[in-house]
């Protein structure tokens, strides 16, 4: 490095702190990912959410951008936020009488079983210990090595930290029930109802500085509504204000998003928008309401199509005539990586299931993958090997005398799923034959 170089460097970190200036291979390289609840989806994603940026679902009414981001919602929630790996034994913990009596809406915790830890995934930084008069202990100190001590077992023994999600309901359309159906639990959602667009910029940002939110859903740019809007009669004009507006949030998020990187904690963003036609002969007529300066600010953008119904099966006739009624039960949604910044676009369009109602088959809301996920796996990681005449099937160290047994754990056992669909998606993305 030249002097005029090292002087440089030298004086911007001074000026602007030591991590303003560095090498390229120095920047942090952390590509955790949050899964999407499809598979097929988080292969698109080259991955699922990648942990700390900001994902755009964008594209037709009644297309599952809400639908998608409750999914992603539902898998992160009883994750381990120091690790984002699935906790064990995790239960809401009602707030307490004193907490109600502040604030009747306080929001439900949790408490949850993780080791990451005692296996050295987790490293966070030493807390302060303070005597029985609140004063701190020193570090050279007896006192201070006791503690060390007692808080270092602790953490060992269990170092879970409840993963929070945050909902920006600025269409006043979240739907509880429908949520909860999906696997979300809404008592532990921090939920926020904002009335202008302002009022949600502002929430947004501030939420995100506290570094305590894990992932944040706005539902959704295009209901983020001006106060002069609000506040002036119909009549008036104001043009590109809410554009305006957005522009400057983007910003604002972005660079707020960048200053928690630099603490432990890492918000993951999804922003929901939905297309709008335009008046025009030529090209493309859909467009994003609230401008453009969404589209640089967001890391990922999926582009979601109008939902198709799939009818199964007959439901039940009419007691009158006799007539047999058919009703759907469940729905695909189409869905195309329009921008990825953190994997290949993979520019092809695919789609994803879920149930639409209860049936036999399994509840409403739930994603249809156990059929599919069990012919990649028999492809993929199955090994097969004679006992006898048998034939025995050994799937993550298990073995199966039959393929049923063994499509039946898929489906009930929601760790060896859970390590079959992490497998197959590694292979997916290595492109392995």
């Amino acid at each position: 490095m030249g002097a005029k170089l090292k002087a440089f460097a030298k004086v911007a970190k001074a000026q602007y702190g030591s991590g303003v200036v560095g090498r390229g291979d120095t920047t942090p390289s952390d590509d955790r990912r949050l899964p999407s609840g499809s598979l097929r989806l988080d292969y698109a994603l080259g991955g699922g959410y990648r942990v700390g940026w900001i994902t755009s679902l964008y594209g037709d009414k009644s297309g599952g951008k809400t639908t998608t981001a409750l999914h992603a919602m539902a898998e992160s929630q009883d994750r381990c936020r120091n690790c984002y790996r699935p906790a064990k034994d995790v239960a809401a913990v009602s707030p307490s009488a004193a907490e109600l009596e502040e604030d009747p809406d306080a929001r439900w915790a949790a408490k949850g079983a993780c080791t990451c830890y005692a296996e050295g995934l987790y490293k966070p930084e030493v807390p302060e210990f303070r005597d029985d008069k609140g004063g701190k202990v020193a570090a050279n100190s007896k006192k201070y090595k006791e503690a060390l001590n007692t808080w270092d077992e602790a953490m060992k023994e269990n170092s879970y930290d409840e993963f929070i999600c945050a909902w920006i309901d600025t269409e006043n359309a979240f739907d509880k029930k429908w949520a909860e159906k999906i696997g979300v639990d809404t008592r532990r959602l921090f939920y926020v109802r904002p009335e202008s667009a302002e009022e949600g910029i502002d929430i947004m940002h501030a939420l995100v500085l506290t570094a305590e939110v894990d992932m944040m859903v706005l539902d959704s740019i295009a209901q983020l509504v001006p106060n002069k809007e609000l506040e002036k009669s119909t009549e008036e004009w104001q043009q590109g204000l809410q554009a305006r507006l957005v522009n400057k949030f983007a910003r604002k998020l972005v660079s707020g998003s960048s200053v928690v990187a630099g603490s432990n904690r890492a918000i993951t963003q999804i922003w929901i928008n939905q297309v709008r036609e335009k008046i025009t002969m030529f090209g493309d007529p859909t467009v994003k309401p609230a401008g453009k300066g969404q589209e640089f600010a967001v890391h990922a953008e999926i582009r979601f199509k109008k939902s198709k119904q799939v009818i199964e099966d007959e439901q039940w006739g009419a007691r009158d005539k006799g007539e047999v009624t058919q009703i759907p039960t469940t729905e695909t949604f189409s869905f195309l990586v329009t921008k990825n910044r953190t994997a290949g676009t993979r520019g092809v369009e695919s789609t994803y299931s879920q149930r639409m109602n209860d049936n036999a088959a399994g509840p409403a809301g739930q994603i249809i993958e156990d059929a599919e996920i069990f012919k990649m796996a028999m492809h993929y990681l199955v090994d097969q090997k004679k006992a006898g005449s048998a034939t025995v099937y050994v799937l993550a160290g298990q073995e199966y005398t039959s393929q049923k047994k063994m499509a039946e754990d898929l489906r009930d056992d929601v760790e060896l799923l859970s390590a079959v669909r992490k497998a197959l998606l590694e292979r997916m993305l290595k492109g392995a034959a």
